[in-house]
């Protein structure tokens, strides 16, 4: 029953530039099916065992500038301010050949800032630092640096624009 099948995986890379932002990278790769993989869905086979799976993260602002220089200050971070026709995105430094996830504040009609839905963990040597930086700069901090045991502490804290964001230090 394991018979050899062609799987389509597709992959988009960051380019970093304003004239190819993203790159289209197609990839047909050979795999040994299994009875297993028969009663798996298609979406999560399609995941690999050995990346992370979330590559791109998003967060909603209504106010650009504010959103750009609350992250730069809080996190001393450069955003780059990329228009795209109706889309605003500011990237958030990001290495390609790094561990972990690239992501942008982003302006769009249909992106609204909330406290519902997906939650975002930046990682940080220093919570309480950070919290107060957060507040200093119109932040508000939602829950102190908290224990989650042997994962290290964890904290949230609601952005200049609304969203509710978590921290992690181990």
């Amino acid at each position: 029953m394991n018979k050899l099948v062609q799987k389509r995986k597709d992959f988009f890379r960051y380019n970093g530039n304003e004239k190819s932002l993203f790159s289209y990278i197609p990839l047909v790769v050979a795999e040994r099916e299994t009875e297993t993989d028969q009663h798996v869905s298609r979406s999560v086979r399609a995941m690999s065992k050995t990346v992370n799976p979330v590559v791109w993260v998003e967060i909603p602002v209504a106010n650009m500038e504010r959103a750009k220089l609350f992250y730069e200050a809080v996190f001393g971070w450069k955003l780059t301010v990329i228009d795209m026709g109706s889309r605003q995105m500011a990237m958030l430094p990001s290495e390609m050949e790094s561990h972990g996830s690239g992501g942008a504040l982003v302006k769009e009609r249909h992106f609204v800032p909330s406290y519902a839905g997906s939650l975002v963990y930046f990682s940080v040597n220093d919570i309480p630092g950070t919290l107060a930086g957060v507040v200093l700069h119109g932040g508000k901090e939602l829950i102190p640096k908290t224990s989650i045991g042997e994962y290290g502490f964890c904290a949230y804290f609601e952005d200049s624009e609304g969203n509710r964001i978590g921290l992690h230090t181990l």
